[in-house]
């Protein structure tokens, strides 16, 4: 069968709109569904398919279909073409695979590699919970919708398997196959694969978004053979990235031990390990900031908030007394329409960030406001209104990105100096 051309039917219920691309399993087209032109992506097999990759490209469908979860491409529906070829119709995926992303910046600051991680892990968790392996985990099949790295997508599962099939290797024609620079070491050795499989791919993934490069590199018996019994160096960032933090780091090797039964023992157990990790660096640098705020060091570059980027339409910051009744208080009021977070004491600064436009956005800070200065006594208050797009980010906090200029704003309208009182 050659490429459709727009219009073609397919499966009785979709039109093909244009062509998306080509590869070794197939041609993918933009569609749309008859009945309420809901966009899709078709995947229908290549003119060359064999039965053996016929039968694979059923399976695919077949193994995807067993999974739901927003980290995982949807089946919509599967079948049979007028030739007999079969055919997939996903969801339809906007944005750049995490390959694309790595030839554009190269290298990913820790905190946005593990943001990265985060949803891959959720995503194969969901899969191996279903009984699916994935067993070609790589850059080019995850999918960072609409760019973000918070929303990664697996995708491609041409070589996925079933684990109630006791640990098969998949092949074709005799040869074992996936991407050889992302195969562990037991899918090189020829032995039973497991959930691990996958962990050992995640975690080449987390060590290349870290340094730009694979630990182990070769071709044919060399890269098997370093594989296979050497184990990988620790990860070197480049000088001009934050370095990730000792607990990241050995999270990131027991992913990539040799022996599967010294990884993590699932998705779930990765994904904690790495998340601790963050939230412990994130802990250690509050504890540094309040030490150099002891010192006299003036706010300019804070250490760093706890928690993820936060997207704010205002900031409200107040001068207060920080007893352990009123950071109570203060986190009560901010509950259900913002997150705050105290740079020292006497200075609280919440962020609205529910708020859809910027006239709810301010009727939320003034009700704040009022909370503040009536019922918990601050002194002065300033606030904000920032643009839609801002996020509040740790790394801007830490100083591994520039301060918003609003947020300096803030601490300057309050006169703020820092007090002996907050180490």
């Amino acid at each position: 069968m050659g490429p459709m051309q727009p219009g073609a039917r397919v499966l009785a219920q979709y039109v093909v709109d244009a062509p998306l691309g080509a590869g070794g399993m197939g041609r993918v087209y933009r569609g749309r569904r008859l009945d309420d032109g809901a966009p899709v992506a078709i995947k229908c097999m290549g003119e060359l398919g064999g039965p053996a990759l016929r039968a694979r490209f059923a399976r695919e469908a077949l193994l995807l279909a067993r999974v739901r979860h927003p980290s995982v491409v949807s089946v919509l529906d599967a079948g049979f073409l007028d030739d007999d070829q079969p055919c997939i119709v996903m969801e339809l995926l906007e944005g750049e695979t995490l390959e694309a992303r790595l030839a554009d910046r190269v290298t990913l600051p820790w905190r946005e590699a593990v943001e990265v991680l985060l949803g891959v892990l959720s995503g194969l968790a969901a899969m191996h919970g279903a009984g699916v392996l994935h067993h070609d985990l790589k850059p080019s099949n995850v999918l960072l919708q609409n760019g973000r790295l918070d929303a990664p997508k697996l995708i491609d599962f041409g070589i996925a398997a079933l684990t109630s099939e006791g640990g098969a290797r998949p092949r074709h024609g005799g040869v074992l196959v996936g991407t050889p620079e992302y195969l562990s070491p037991e899918q090189l050795r020829g032995a039973a694969v497991s959930e691990r499989t996958d962990l050992y791919a995640a975690g080449l993934m987390l060590y290349e978004l870290l340094t730009g490069a694979l630990p182990l590199v070769g071709e044919g018996l060399s890269l098997v053979s370093q594989r296979v019994s050497t184990p990988c160096p620790a990860p070197v960032v480049p000088a001009q990235m934050p370095t990730p933090p000792p607990a990241l780091r050995a999270a990131l090797m027991s992913a990539l031990a040799i022996d599967p039964m010294q990884r993590p023992e699932s998705a779930h157990h990765f994904a904690a390990q790495l998340d601790a990790a963050r939230h412990a660096a994130e802990v250690d640098a509050v504890v540094t900031f309040r030490r150099q705020l002891a010192r006299g060091t003036p706010i300019t570059e804070p250490e760093v908030i706890a928690g993820r980027g936060l997207q704010v339409r205002a900031l409200v910051a107040a001068r207060v007394s920080l007893t352990a009744e009123i950071r109570a208080a203060l986190t009560a009021c901010c509950e259900g329409f913002g997150a705050g977070f105290a740079l020292g004491d006497g200075l609280w600064v919440a962020l609205q960030r529910d708020a859809v436009d910027a006239i709810s956005a301010q009727v939320a800070a003034e009700r704040l406001i009022n909370v503040l200065s009536a019922q918990l006594g601050a002194t002065l208050v300033a606030w904000r209104m920032v643009e839609p797009s801002f996020t509040l980010s740790p790394a801007m906090l830490s100083g591994e990105a520039p301060l918003h200029p609003s947020l300096k704003a803030l601490v300057a309208a309050l006169g703020w100096a820092p007090s002996a009182a907050c180490g």
